[in-house]
């Protein structure tokens, strides 16, 4: 027997029969309360001190666009942006002073800016779009191994597409250089891409910049590590410090590293980029500064902590004397 409904009595019966199950009918009364509960909470505009609320379709459409990519800062797009814009920042610096005869220091001093604005991207998310960094903070429990991973896969592929566009824009540059088209020689215009490049390296030779990668890392994380979350002071006060010319030619970035390579030896440089004169420099390098890090950022969580603990124990002792009130 097949039930038939009229159309005009479907009105009368919908309150009866509810095609929604309870789950769905709790779930959008939910959502109604938080509704109401939003508009309960609504700001009143007519008080005359209330801040206007900005509307970013009222913003032009260049200011629009780069809020929207400053919003990525907390996102995992965050290491994508770190890495890409470090590593072209890098090359960038190499390129225009040996390949283009700019005046070393403002491409330095360029290259020190797009690097600084990478480390900033890379802060807010606890990456700092850097593995060895990466690594050192999963170690120390500040990020989950899983987001780590994450992480470092998006790292790896934003120094990709960095240092194949750079080479991209720098290869007509490279042919000059060269003294032809498709000539790529390592000795020759390899070094402006490659952060760390030391032909015929001998131990005793890489001893001071393995030191100071050490101490730039050192500094580094222990510096992230303290000023989590990473305030005003810390960009415009310690930045500057870890970012100099001579601590951002030797500072290492595995992604970076690696991505220049990868797209050097596709390009016809040959296998020389990877040994880059010392088959044990580019090893030791980022072994030893990983060690360093993961050092560093324990030592920072343990200042974080006797910090917090110095803080709350004056608060109580305020509390106890009477000094503080509630």
């Amino acid at each position: 027997m097949k039930l038939e409904v009229e159309p005009e009595h479907v009105i009368f019966l919908a309150p009866f029969f509810s095609l929604k199950s309870p789950a769905n009918e709790a779930e959008d009364t939910y959502r109604n309360i938080n509704m109401k509960n939003l508009e309960d909470y609504t700001l009143d505009r007519t008080f005359e001190h209330t801040p206007p609320v900005r509307d970013r379709a009222l913003l032009p459409r260049g200011l629009n666009l780069l809020r929207n990519i400053w919003d990525l800062r907390t996102t995992y797009w965050a290491e994508f942006l770190s890495t890409l814009i470090t590593t072209v920042a890098c090359i960038a610096g190499g390129c225009q002073a040996g390949l283009l005869g700019e005046d070393e220091k403002s491409s330095s001093s360029s290259a020190i800016f797009g690097v600084t604005l990478g480390f900033v991207f890379g802060s807010h998310t606890g990456g700092f779009g850097n593995p060895i960094l990466t690594v050192a903070m999963t170690l120390a429990r500040r990020i989950s191994p899983r987001k780590a991973g994450t992480y470092m896969a998006m790292q790896f592929a934003g120094a990709l597409v960095g240092a194949t566009a750079a080479y991209m824009y720098y290869s007509p540059a490279v042919d000059e250089f060269e003294g032809g088209r498709g000539i790529r020689t390592a000795s020759g215009s390899a070094k402006f891409f490659l952060s760390v490049y030391i032909p015929d390296a001998l131990p005793s030779g890489y001893i001071d910049s393995l030191a100071f990668h050490i101490i730039a890392q050192n500094l580094l994380v222990l510096g992230q590590s303290f000023y989590i979350p990473v305030d005003f002071c810390y960009y415009f006060i310690i930045m500057p410090f870890l970012f100099t010319h001579y601590a951002m030619s030797n500072h290492v970035n595995p992604a970076r590293d690696l991505a220049s390579c990868i797209v050097l030896h596709i390009a016809g440089y040959g296998s020389q980029v990877w040994t880059q004169g010392s088959m044990l420099y580019w090893p030791i390098t980022v072994i030893t500064t990983t060690i360093t890090a993961i050092f560093g950022v324990r030592e920072g969580v343990s200042l974080d902590q006797e910090v917090k603990r110095a803080e709350e124990e004056d608060l109580r002792s305020q509390l106890e004397t009477g000094a503080l009130r509630v």
